[in-house]
């Protein structure tokens, strides 16, 4: 057996020596003069590892190009190679720095890790010579050489310090030039929107001072938003308006002169005021035939209160669904329906235009005299009713949530507040009960909108595209018998062109509908006299012109 394995390892041996020597022969062959095999040197003639020396120039010397860098590689290779990386020495280097060459012996041990494992001396004395190839350099003939060589790098060195330094000047004065001319612009557009503000208070001054207060009207708004509801008439163009209008007088607590902290709050009262007519320039381009129309907005001071009038449109308002819970009388589910529907149009309309209502409830939905649905308090009504909240000011009794039940916010709050007040119409009593549950005498889709509505979840809850899209609003239209139709002439194999149709039958035909007879030109215009046959859209008709 320990034959066997002795005679296994001499045949591994001999096949590491057989491959060496023809690697050498080739190297050989290819470097001539500058191959040098160090094992003729030795005095004793045994058999040891092969050990060569190469004489590397740069490559590709031609057209009298001279070698300035030369350096000697003498390679050491173990027994086991190329399973094993051989030894590299460079020796008598010339034209080399220590650093040039301290890095090439590094590249050198790392190319031959990575080449274990196969023949490697060409590749790693071309590497070399690669190396040589890009530092062939002329040296310098003289000390003043150097000098003067020295000196031009420094220059060069100092130029593009210099450039360096000129592009950063010159790019923080770019960048100076356009902060200056950002602020020049954010001062003029300061300037534009205060000049449209001042034209915008102007024109509510001159339109709120044309208009005369006539009555007082809509009775129970003003405990529920603190406020005073007029009906008034605009004595320049002679229609008429509504006024809503808030007293925020000052706390009888206060005295004479106010405390630092006192002027605080009504500074801060002030300012949500100037906010409430900022946001007025975007809701008075909200347009929808739904939806009670801002017209203005003023604020001004007086000795003991603060006075906010806002302008909205007169729609001629018959009633609000307010009134249909104060007589606690359920509304019929084909007319909620219809309210329904156009609410969630108007409700749908402003949260596109990123308006949220934040305190519906049936007074804020007005009927006019067509009983349509007009709702109104959007948004601004909640940011004035919550000022009267201010300690600074006589507590009036505002009350925003009808159903005493939790609020919740943003437009997923629109339309729990919503659900809260049709489940609320439907029963003709206001919904006390929480969690809120929905009676199951109620149809089956009606209780499923209701449920998207006024589940606690926001996540689960509906929104108003989705809302819009449901059965409640969408039901199947009502499954008619078909009529029959009578049989034509070619059913009966009679010849339809002879065939009279007699004119009441023809103006009773499937094809033929009172509102069609009414306004189409066909039957104004045209008197029939044969029926011709079938089309692929329907009866072929001579008729006379008249």
């Amino acid at each position: 057996m320990s034959c066997h394995q002795t005679s296994a390892a001499g045949s591994g041996t001999d096949d590491y020596s057989v491959q060496q020597e023809n690697e050498l022969e080739a190297l050989a062959s290819i470097f001539g003069d500058d191959f040098q095999d160090l094992r003729k040197n030795h005095p004793w003639k045994i058999k040891r590892p092969p050990e060569v020396y190469l004489c590397l120039r740069p490559n590709g010397l031609s057209n009298g190009k001279e070698s300035y860098v030369t350096v000697d590689l003498q390679v050491k290779i173990p027994p086991a190679y190329p399973d094993v990386p051989p030894e590299l020495d460079l020796k008598n280097a010339k034209g080399l720095s220590n650093d040039n060459l301290q890095n090439l012996q590094t590249e050198l041990t790392k190319l031959a890790a990575e080449r274990c494992g196969e023949v490697m001396i060409y590749e790693l004395a071309d590497h070399v010579q690669g190396f040589l190839s890009e530092h062939n350099k002329r040296p310098s003939s003289s000390f003043h050489e150097e000098m003067l060589k020295n000196q031009r790098l420094q220059q060069e060195k100092l130029a593009l310090e210099e450039q360096e330094r000129l592009d950063q000047c010159r790019r923080q004065e770019e960048q100076t030039k356009f902060e200056i001319m950002a602020e020049i612009q954010r001062r003029e557009e300061e300037k534009r929107e205060e000049k449209k503000r001042k034209e915008m208070a102007k024109q509510v001054v001159e339109l709120c001072a044309s208009v005369c207060y006539v009555s007082v009207s809509l009775s129970g708004e003003s405990e529920r938003l603190g406020r005073n509801v007029y009906n008034a008439f605009n004595a320049t163009n002679g229609e008429f308006a509504v006024v809503y209008e808030w007293n925020l007088r000052w706390n009888k607590k206060i005295g004479k002169f106010f405390t630092s902290e006192e002027n605080r709050k009504i500074d801060n009262c002030k300012k949500q005021i100037h906010g409430a007519e900022s946001e007025l320039k975007s809701l008075l381009k909200l347009e929808h035939p739904n939806l009670v129309h801002y017209q203005a907005l003023s604020s001004s001071e007086r000795d003991d209160c603060l006075v906010v009038d806002l302008l909205v449109e007169y729609v001629g308002v018959s009633s609000s669904l307010s009134q249909s819970l104060a007589s606690q009388t359920a509304i019929p589910l084909e007319r909620l329906r219809l309210l329904t529907t156009q609410l969630l149009a108007a409700l749908d309309y402003l949260h596109s235009n990123s308006v949220v209502h934040k305190q519906l409830g049936a007074s804020s939905v007005l009927l006019d005299h067509q009983g349509n649905v007009r709702l109104t308090d959007y948004s601004l009504s909640k940011r004035l009713g919550d000022i009267c909240n201010e300690d600074i000011f006589v507590q009036a009794r505002v009350r925003f949530c009808e159903d005493m039940l939790p609020t919740k916010a943003g437009k997923k709050g629109d339309v729990w507040s919503m659900g809260l007040m049709l489940l609320a119409l439907s029963q003709g009593k206001e919904v006390r009960e929480y969690p809120v549950s929905v009676p199951t005498s109620l149809p089956a889709d009606f209780q499923d909108f209701l449920n998207r509505c006024v589940c606690l979840d926001d996540a689960d809850r509906w929104n108003t595209q989705q809302l819009l899209d449901h059965p409640f609003l969408n039901p199947p239209l009502p499954k008619t018998p078909l009529q029959c139709q009578d049989a034509s002439p070619e059913d009966n194999g009679d010849d339809f062109a002879s065939s009279v149709i007699p004119h009441s039958h023809i103006l009773n035909a499937p094809f033929s509908t009172g509102l069609q007879r009414q306004f189409s030109r066909y039957f104004n215009e045209f008197e029939e006299l044969q029926l011709l046959g079938k089309g692929a859209f329907g009866a072929v008709i001579k008729v006379n012109h008249v």
